[in-house]
């Protein structure tokens, strides 16, 4: 009978960040059956009521991010990994491993560039493994001349290509040249190599479940974050709380 069932996707879109990419997999589950985890429920809202809300807010670990008021909803802008850590893992053991991914990625990197490959080599675990991962490195470092580039880590996130897995986002740079990549990785174990065509931008929007209680969700993970707003005895937004993480509103100057 599944022989018979043919799925069309059309968008008036292109890249890898548009929204068919994320919904085409969940919408062939539902037809064959499957149960996913569907957006959560929100309440309609006045934008005006939470404009107030707009600004930076900074993290006592270091990470920042914007709160923006677009198109009639509210996103999120994370910035350092303390950030994407807040919105998009829940434990401090993943914390600890993405740092460790963020090092070992630049470590990696930074020394193929120079023509070292061991500390590759010692992650792989793998000669096969290793030679294909070099004849891409090369290929790329020949076609694009980044012998000698900086490596800049954007950060890690988790990743819908395959359960359980993420991806940690980086820049080779060179002159005026950027090349973009994500390096997946299952554990600390290395599952693939992108190129990415646009600078990564992580966001999430948020919609009120009551006044001060917002949900974000994120379709492709099928992950939802809660978000509190946190004001004083005014009335003045002070602070956020995501998925338990605080962050503290930056005064603007005068």
């Amino acid at each position: 009978m599944d022989k018979k069932i043919v799925t069309i996707a059309f968008s008036n879109q292109d890249g890898i960040e548009i929204l068919l990419n994320q919904v085409r997999d969940k919408i062939e589950a539902i037809i064959f059956g499957a149960n996913i985890t569907p957006p959560p429920l929100v309440k309609p809202f006045d934008l005006s009521h939470y404009i107030k809300c707009g600004g930076i807010y900074s993290m006592d670990v270091g990470g920042k991010c914007k709160v923006e008021m677009t198109n009639s909803m509210l996103t999120v802008i994370p910035y350092g990994q303390s950030a994407l850590n807040a919105l998009y893992f829940s434990g401090e053991k993943d914390a600890e491993l993405n740092d460790k991914l963020n090092k070992w990625t630049k470590y990696i990197f930074v020394s193929a560039i120079k023509g070292d490959y061991e500390p590759l080599g010692k992650i792989l675990a793998d000669e096969d493994r290793l030679q294909r991962f070099k004849k891409v490195i090369n290929s790329i470092m020949t076609r694009y001349e980044l012998q000698e580039a900086d490596v800049k880590i954007i950060g890690t996130v988790p990743s819908a290509i395959e359960k359980g897995s993420v991806a940690t986002f980086f820049e080779m740079t060179k002159g005026g040249r950027v090349l973009r990549f994500a390096l997946l990785w299952k554990g600390n174990r290395i599952i693939g190599l992108d190129r990415i065509d646009a600078r990564k931008e992580f966001k999430m929007i948020f919609l009120p479940v009551t006044d001060l209680k917002f949900i974000g969700y994120d379709i492709g993970l099928e992950m939802e974050v809660t978000m509190h707003i946190a004001k004083d005895v005014k009335g003045e937004v002070i602070g956020l709380l995501i998925n338990g993480k605080s962050f503290t509103k930056e005064r603007t100057s005068k």
